[in-house]
């Protein structure tokens, strides 16, 4: 009987994420020893992230509406800048030495 395993690293034609049987032997040479290249492939697990990253998508559909709304926000005010009138009358700030003061 094959032994399912999943690769971390490229080996011989496969890639990091393939997942391939092997014989129990050869299967232990490669997920074992300081130069492991796989790890045995747990499909339990892998349902548990596929299920997580479900969720993740879920609450990224609430996050993308919420940001929806904030532009819109964003984009009213904007609008509401462009529209107003400047301030008339004001006066600006004196800076230095005017030419009443060297006098």
């Amino acid at each position: 009987m094959k032994t399912a395993i999943k690769f971390t690293k490229h080996y011989d034609r496969y890639n990091p994420g393939d997942i391939a049987g092997f014989e129990p032997d050869v299967a232990k040479r490669l997920t074992s020893g300081e130069n492991a290249v796989a790890v045995a492939y747990d499909a339990k697990a892998e349902a548990k992230i596929a299920k997580a990253t479900t969720a993740t998508a879920t609450d990224l559909a609430a996050r993308e509406k919420a940001l929806a709304e904030k532009e819109a926000d964003l984009a009213a005010r904007e609008a509401a800048l462009a529209n107003a009138k400047p301030a008339t009358g004001a006066a600006l700030p004196q800076q230095g030495k005017t030419k009443e003061a060297a006098s």
